[in-house]
């Protein structure tokens, strides 16, 4: 057999394929680690879980008081964003004129009767300024733009040369990067845009990003607008003269520098002062204020002349971070000093328009000397006696001149707090917070019972601020003069005039806006997060269902009220009503329908079901129902009682009373009070509290959470009794589970996902290490061990040991050339109270915008650190992902303390990542202490060793790598660094990348990539501090996956990166080693270095490309380049079910209505709005509708979006998915129409549907529990260039090969081929869309970065269908795919790339590409220039099929191995299959096989399966890749793969394309599995197979073997290992106790770790390799990827 490609023996070989970052579970072979827990979800689907949270706004950016006094904000999001608006007194209002009712709005495509009588849409604006063309120009079209930054309204507007006069306009701008009609717009009162302003580029290259925008005024009373933002990488400032009708723009470099054009490039927020003679910006947490020029078109000038230095740390007086600020301007009129001879320390001034206010500063013509008003008494007529705090410098003249000063403005940003902020009278970089408003809380300024609080008593301390300020603006007129800020979609509004000393207390006035979703809604995201948190369901397996009230499907009354019980029952079944009363008992569960663990429980309807049975696939079939669920009325806890009692005690329970180690949790979610608790509070009646003390003692825990803000006292007290039965004895027991309280998503989401961790920690048994290894060429293996700790980070090491030449290791630490790479990493930090960051021996960097990491002084490849430029970037860096910093230590916590706030923790987890035990590992509450062990795990990671470069410049043919290099000097390359160092690169679950120098393991420098720190949060777990240990307590932490993936490397000749970081000249290529760095579990992204210079010396060292990172819960791509400039890129993902459409949200507030105008003892009015209505000439339902039922074909969302869709147009029915609930399957249902009308989707079905959110008999239907989601051939809204929206977590290993360019023109020309990196598309639960693809990055394209090979063509990366037995969505039916596999499918594994340096006699240039999924499809892909077979680049086709489904658990975890047969001389793959996150699954049909799977037509490309697969955009390809999918060859079909389990000789297989070894048989099945990819060696497959512990405890460690076939025959070669061993086809090679790794080749010995046993030398296992076959192989070290 000949091997195409030489594993890399520098690479650690991973033995576990866990999941992704906020818990790990525990590793195969540690016993414990090999039962997950069962975790069975029960969420309360009541009505009052339709009720809002929040009253409608995300997190806006600006805002301001319009024309009536409404306040309008604007919120800078492509998909989503656009204006909202709220009268004065805080509730929301629609933008509505004659031809319109918007809820949000935008300059979109309505058409509107405009001021000159003509018809245009809103994209049309009567007038444009352009700073290069000149007069203002009629009719400028604008984008239809939804991204939005900033509004301000501006009154007594006239322009020039247009009919713009004295008009009061509300001033927008829009944000929206890459389209030149982005403008800044002005609207009038009919929401008519009349001016548009365009700061485009003279170049007309680049298009610009509008950040944020002032008007003001010069000394001439001319109306100045200054616009600010990014052209490229410079920053730009346009001003406009409205008095003159013309505009100028400037523009320089920005990006990267602390400049005036570098603050314009980055800041935040930017104002004016009264005369615009300054400009002040808000950046890096500072404001600067610049001079502006003089002149028509005033520009900002290079010197700053003020300064105020803000910090998130910040105390007392000091000033805090500033993101948004605004000042007071002073413009108050003509000021003069009335009257002669006035002395002392008052004055009287006259010509005041506005009212004076303390604290303001003023000058006096003829001295220099400034003056603040300490009061003020008004003498009528615009004079003003002012009292000054000192006394006049010399008697100021009649009518001399008074200047107000700007030197008073209002901060907020970090910290939670609003400031009043003053500069220093005789100092312009000094400035002082005079009052500091506002407290940390996550509620509402609300009082306890809910009702407001009267405006001006609320103290300014304590005002609520949930999160970061994320607007302050200051607004209004006189004493509606209001500052008006934002935070995570709250307002608050404090009046400016009272906001001084002596009265803020009294300066508050009213809270309006918050989150506006359903608790339904919060509460299936925040589950849905956790289900898709890989971590966590790797750990355990998960099951879910719902419960309310009621036996049937409608949850209506039997009887009027349940308070009204009739004497005679009503006909119907028992509905919520009748279950919903203490003394009632009905049906909820029913046994179970189906073959466990497929199928529901027998009563399953719209009031109970147990939907999902607890199975490893348990999370990912959870996800879909979950975001379908709808509601009904009740809450009888009779229901999850009755279910997980009758579930667990059950024929198909879950619960295995023989492992000990099991886990068993019930999780029930709910919203208000429950009856049939059977405890004191429901006077004893119900049986829920002996099912849950029944289920507790048989080692079931039933976990309660308290969800909403809603819940009365009388309710909380029930949570808490049924919390404690379900937990433990009595109350107080050391076992007892309190009520989990969570009164948002947020917090639901935290709850949940922590008390998960915890969970999962709770298995551990016992420590034992984990081992991979690797050999190296020169003599030496490496050893990567990691010990797991229950309740804090893995501790980790690398090992190198001496390997002698026969084979034996030198196991002695202190032999000569040994090291642990962990002793080294310790000796290296340091303790103490100094910043271990700039005093340590190590060098932990990472890339931040504006901070250089490279020849940095003391900085140089070390910014990780407290410096307070580093730590806001950090901080901006940890908070990107959406996870916030948890207050480890307060002033209250025990035993030790700290300072309230989270500061102390964002630089202890800094300090943590440098080796101290900020945590308290140790005990003591010496924080500065250094941790016993520093060194993070490495546990999928592999390791690899970069040496001098050794690519290989011999060819044969001129179509391979070897060839390019040999004409692009590659030999000088080689020549230039042949002394360059060995490096070990290896990534830790610290989240970092370690570079270890390889002779002596000291570590040359660590790597933080940007993005994945946003995972660091995580590991704080406030539930941990001082709760471990009793002598001394002890603190912990969360273990959290980071740096996961296996880093690969390649040299590229590319236009890169000099030594100094600048980017190279495009027509100046030159080589560079390059290290692809992925995240694995640690998250859905990969970071690219240039290592060519990997030591840090003498200014030079290694270098950031790019890095990427999808973060798919908040469906945002973020991409930061090589200077650490991060940009974001959110994409449409959207589902709803009709519940949640505008009519369902309608009739909900309808009910709500009624019922609280009935009150508790009535229904009449509920009674009366019950009966359904329509659509209509006179109801617009949506809008009008006045009952709390609604019937019709025709539905509206707001929560689903398709990008750059024509307003009212009809769209393609395939971008929607459509399924309703009949019995208790969902089925496809007919849409007719899609459209986006006003930015609101609406739907239009083939049926008549229902939403009925009344409970009176007066109207029984149903609500039909009908779900719609977008599908994936929508397009994300993002350039398919970078859109890695389906990009999951990166557990694909990448191959880095040079391919034919993707642009047909270049094609033919190897000098336009691009260095490309291939992988996976990566493990992801919640996105159906995400996983199934493979991603081809582009690495020498850093003008681009990021950027996707094929993306034109394939419309992002190359997808890989999904196939289902169901089959796909065709239309509106379903095409019939029998052979489709119910596996949830994702490319995890690691692809074959063939290349001509890989292989001999390649026709082609480019790579045959070929990928096992999970799903058990192998699918071959094209990347080569050959049209052999009517071939094309990117053609794929399904090659074979592995027949997997959950039932025969043939999961695929690990990459195929392939070669050359030496006897058929064709192309062999080789594979196993086995979930390896259940390695201790037993389940009855379990059916695993090893396998070889043969490609007649290798080495070019053909269509198989009678279909030619077009590419992903083609309406076709769904359909056609399905059906390729479906009629591909059959592993289990005799015709074409022999069976050849146990058979030891003869060869069958000759005129076969496969065969296929069963591990088991059903009559004698051990449920073994695959437990690491095969090896080839020598006409041989080696195959790492586990098998489960015999006996009914699971518990128990299971075994090791090693299953040797026959590459081309298959036959069971496994006594070879043995000498004198006869065959024996049924039996493989027992190792030992434990699992096995990949095996490695060293001569002819392999080497392999297991997984299990505890002492270092066992750990090691080597054995003689089997003889066997050789033919000559070409490959070197650089050989991609294999």
């Amino acid at each position: 057999m000949k091997k195409l490609f030489k594993t890399f023996i520098l690479f650690i070989l991973c033995i576990n394929f866990n999941q992704f970052t906020n818990a790990k579970p525990l590793p195969p072979g540690s016993g414990s680690g090999d039962v997950p827990a069962n975790i069975l979800i029960l969420l309360d689907s009541s009505k009052s879980m339709n009720n809002l949270v929040g009253d409608g706004m995300p997190t806006v950016n600006s805002g301001t008081i319009v024309w009536n006094g409404d306040r309008v904000f604007s919120y800078n999001h492509k998909n989503h964003g656009g204006l909202y608006k709220f009268n004065s007194t805080g509730s929301r209002t629609n933008w509505t004129t004659d031809d319109y009712d918007l809820s949000l709005w935008w300059a979109n495509k309505t058409t509107l009767p405009h001021n000159n009588g003509t018809t245009k849409t809103g994209q049309w604006c009567d007038y444009g300024l352009h700073p290069y063309k000149g007069n203002a120009f009629a009719n400028a079209y604008v984008t239809e733009n939804r991204a939005l930054s900033g509004v301000k309204f501006v009154t007594g507007v006239t322009v020039k040369n247009t009919n713009i006069s004295n008009e009061n306009l509300l001033f927008i701008g829009q944000a929206q990067p890459k389209n030149k009609n982005s403008a800044f717009i002005a609207i009038d009162e009919n929401y008519n845009c009349r001016l548009a302003i365009f700061p485009d580029p003279k170049s007309g290259k680049k298009s610009n990003v509008n950040l944020g925008f002032d008007v003001s005024q010069n000394a001439n009373s001319e109306m100045i607008f200054v616009g600010h933002g990014r052209v490229g990488k410079n920053g730009f400032m346009i001003t406009c003269n409205f008095s003159q009708g013309k505009c100028d723009l400037k523009n320089a470099r920005g990006k990267g520098r602390t400049t005036n054009y570098g603050r314009l490039f980055d800041g935040k927020s930017l104002r004016l002062n009264s005369d615009s003679t300054m400009v002040y910006i808000a950046d890096d947490g500072d404001v600067h204020g610049y001079k502006m020029s003089t002149g028509t078109y005033p520009m900002i000038g290079s010197f700053r002349e003020k300064y105020c230095d803000g910090s998130a740390s910040a105390t007392g007086t000091e000033v805090r971070y500033i993101d948004y600020f605004d000042i007071i301007r002073n413009n108050k009129g003509t000021l003069l000093v009335q009257g002669e001879n006035q002395t002392g320390s008052s004055v009287t001034i006259d010509g005041f328009n506005r009212a004076p206010v303390v604290n303001e500063s003023f000058t006096i013509a003829g001295n220099t000397t400034q003056y603040k008003i300490q009061s003020v008494t008004n003498n009528t007529g615009g004079s003003y006696t002012l009292g000054l705090d000192r006394s006049l410098a010399a008697t100021p003249d009649d009518d001399a001149a008074v200047t107000l000063i700007d030197d008073i403005m209002y901060s907020g940003g970090r910290g939670h707090r609003i400031q009043r902020v003053e500069w220093d009278p005789g100092d312009s970089n000094t400035c002082t917070a005079q009052i500091t408003a506002g407290k940390f809380d996550t509620t509402k300024n609300i009082n306890d019972d809910k009702s407001a609080i009267t405006p001006g008593t609320l103290a300014a301390a304590d005002i609520k601020i949930t999160s970061d300020i994320s607007l302050l603006s200051i607004s209004g007129t006189g004493a509606n003069r209001r500052i008006i800020f934002s935070h995570e979609g709250h307002v608050d509004e404090l009046t400016e005039s009272a906001f001084v000393s002596g009265s803020f207390d009294t300066a508050w006035q009213q809270q309006f806006g918050g989150l506006r979703i359903s608790r339904l809604e919060g509460a299936k995201r925040a589950i849905v997060a956790v289900l898709s948190d890989t971590t966590l369901t790797s750990g355990a397996n998960f099951g879910f269902g719902h419960w309310n009230s009621g036996e049937g499907s409608s949850g209506q009354y039997d009887y009027p009220h349940p308070m009204k019980l009739p004497n005679k029952k009503a006909k119907r079944g028992k509905g919520g009503g009748y279950c919903h009363n203490n003394d009632t008992r009905c049906e909820y569960y029913g046994g179970w329908k189906g073959v466990h663990p497929s199928g529901t429980s027998k009563v399953c309807s719209a009031n109970s079901c147990l939907n999902v049975a607890i199975s490893p696939e348990g999370a990912s079939r959870a996800i879909p129902i979950v975001q379908r669920l709808g509601i009904e009325f009740g809450t009888d806890s009779e229901a999850f009682s009755q279910i997980a009692y009758e579930y667990f005690t059950g024929p198909v329970s879950p619960h295995d009373p023989a492992s000990d180690c099991q886990l068993n949790y019930v999780i029930v979610i709910g919203d208000g009070r429950m009856s049939s608790t059977g405890t004191k509070e429901n006077k004893f009646k119900g049986r829920t509290a002996d099912r849950l003390t029944k289920l507790r003692q048989k080692g079931i825990k039933t976990l309660m959470v308290a969800y909403g803000d809603g819940i009365r006292p009388d309710g909380m007290k029930t949570f808490d009794e049924v919390a404690v039965v379900g937990s433990c004895e009595s109350a107080g027991d050391k076992d007892c589970e309190s009520t989990i309280v969570a009164r948002t998503p947020e917090k639901l989401q935290t709850e949940l996902s922590q008390r998960i961790r915890q969970i999962l920690a709770e298995r551990l048994a016992f420590t034992a290490p984990s081992i991979t290894a690797t050999i190296q060429e020169g003599g030496s293996l490496y050893q990567a061990q990691f010990s797991y700790e229950q309740y804090g980070e893995w501790q980790g090491t690398i090992l190198r040991k001496t390997l002698n030449p026969d084979g034996t290791v030198e196991h002695d630490m202190n032999f000569p050339g040994n090291w642990s790479a962990a002793e080294q990493v310790r000796l290296q930090a340091r303790s103490g109270p100094t910043d271990p960051g700039e005093n340590d021996d190590r060098n932990i960097w990472t890339v931040l915008e504006d901070v250089p990491y490279f020849n940095n002084g003391i900085q140089s490849w070390n910014n990780v650190n407290e410096r307070p430029d580093n730590l806001e970037h950090l901080r901006d860096e940890m908070e990107r992902l959406g996870y916030v910093i948890s207050d480890y230590y307060t002033t209250s916590t025990s035993p030790c303390t700290g300072p309230d706030g989270t500061d102390d923790e964002m630089k202890g987890i800094l300090r943590f990542i440098a080796g101290q035990d900020f945590f308290d590992y140790i005990g003591g509450c010496n924080k500065t202490d250094l941790r016993d062990h520093v060194l993070g795990d490495i546990y999928h990671s592999q390791l690899i060793e970069i040496g001098p470069p050794n690519g290989e410049v011999k060819f044969t043919d001129v179509n391979q790598e070897a060839y390019f290099r040999s004409i692009n000097n590659y030999q000088g390359f080689k020549n230039a660094n042949q002394s360059r160092r060995n490096i070990l690169y290896a990534g830790s679950n610290t989240g970092l990348l370690h570079a270890f120098n390889a002779e002596t393991g000291r570590e040359e420098w660590a790597f933080l990539p940007p993005l994945l720190a946003g995972k660091l949060p995580l590991i704080v777990n406030r539930a941990l501090q001082g709760s471990l240990g009793d002598n001394p307590p002890r603190g912990g932490t969360n273990a959290i996956f980071g740096v996961d993936g296996s880093p690969v490397v390649h040299d590229v000749f590319m236009a890169g990166l000099t030594p100094e970081n600048t980017p190279e000249s495009a027509d100046s290529p030159s080589w560079h080693t390059i290290l692809f760095v992925p995240f694995g579990r640690g998250g859905s992204g990969f970071s690219v270095l240039d290592v060519t210079n990997p030591i840090v010396k003498n200014g030079t060292g290694p270098l950031h490309m790019f890095t990427v990172y999808n973060d798919y819960i908040n469906n945002t791509i973020y991409i930061t380049d090589y200077e650490g400039k991060t940009e974001s890129y959110p994409y449409t993902s959207g589902s709803a079910e009709i519940g949640n459409s505008l009519e369902g949200q309608r009739a909900t507030t309808n009910f709500n209505a009624a019922q609280n105008s009935d009150g508790e003892n009535s229904t009449t009015i509920q009674d009366n709005i019950a009966p359904c209505q329509s659509n209509s000439s006179s109801i617009d339902f949506k809008n009008n509708g006045t009952n709390s039922c609604y019937r019709g074909n025709t539905f509206t969302f707001d929560s689903i979006a398709i990008q750059n869709a024509q307003n009212n147009t009809p769209l393609s029915t395939d971008l929607l998915n459509a399924s309703k609930m009949v019995g208790d399957t969902f089925t496809p249902i007919k849409i007719n129409d899609v459209r986006m009308i006003n930015g609101q989707l609406r739907v239009t079905f083939d049926e008549t549907l229902t939403v009925n959110m009344g409970t009176s008999s007066n109207e029984l239907s149903v609500t039909d529990n009908v779900f719609v989601n977008t599908s994936c051939k929508i397009a994300s809204g993002v350039d398919p260039s970078i859109d890695y929206s389906r990009l999951g977590e990166t557990w694909s290993t990448p191959r880095i090969v040079k391919l034919p360019s993707d642009l047909a023109s270049e094609r033919d020309d190897p000098a336009n081929d691009k260095y490309v990196a291939i992988m996976g598309g990566g493990a992801s639960n919640s996105n159906p869309c995400a996983g199934s693809a493979l991603f081809m990055v582009e690495l020498d394209n850093l003008e681009n970065p990021g950027q996707l090979y094929g993306a034109a063509i394939n419309g992002g990366p190359l997808t890989i269908i999904d196939s289902t037995p169901t089959g796909p969505m065709v239309g509106n039916s379903f095409l019939p795919t029998p052979n489709g596999s119910d596996i949830k499918n994702a490319i995890i594994t690691s692809p074959v790339v063939i290349t001509p340096d890989t292989a001999q006699n390649i026709p082609w240039r480019g790579a045959m590409v070929y990928i096992n999924d999970r799903e058990g499809k192998i699918t071959k892909v094209n990347l080569t220039d050959s049209t052999e077979n009517n071939a094309n680049l990117f053609d794929q086709t399904t090659l074979f099929r592995l027949n997997a489904n959950t039932t025969n658990r043939r999961y695929s975890f690990f990459s195929m191995d392939a070669g050359i047969g030496v006897t058929t001389k064709d192309f062999w793959l080789f594979g196993g299959t086995g979930d390896f996150n259940q390695l201790g699954d037993k389940s009855p049909f379990m059916d695993n096989i090893l396998y070889g799977i043969r490609d007649f037509d290798y080495p070019f490309f053909k269509h198989l399966n009678d279909v030619v697969i077009p590419s992903f955009g083609t309406s076709n390809f769904t359909e056609l890749a399905h059906t390729g999918a479906n009629n591909a060859k059959s592993i289990d079909d005799a015709n074409v793969c022999a069976d050849v389990t146990a058979q030891t000789a003869g060869c069958i297989v000759d005129a076969e394309n496969a065969w296929v070894i069963h591990l088991d048989t059903q009559q004698n099945n051990s449920f073994r599995k695959v437990s690491a990819p095969p090896t080839l060696f020598k006409g041989q497959v080696y195959f790492p197979v586990y098998e489960p512990p015999a006996g009914a405890n699971r518990c128990n460690i299971g075994d090791a073997y090693i299953c040797v076939a026959d590459d081309e025959c298959g036959n069971n070669n496994s006594h070879k290992l043995l000498k004198g061993s006869a065959a024996n086809g049924k039996e493989c090679a027992f190792v030992r106790e434990g699992v096995l790794s990949e095996l490695v080749v060293f001569g002819d010995k392999l080497f392999a770790n297991v997984a299990g046993p505890s002492d270092d030398p066992d750990t090691l296992y080597s054995v003689l390799a089997a003889p066997g076959e050789v033919l000559s192989n070409r490959s070197s070290w650089r050989d991609p990827g294999f």
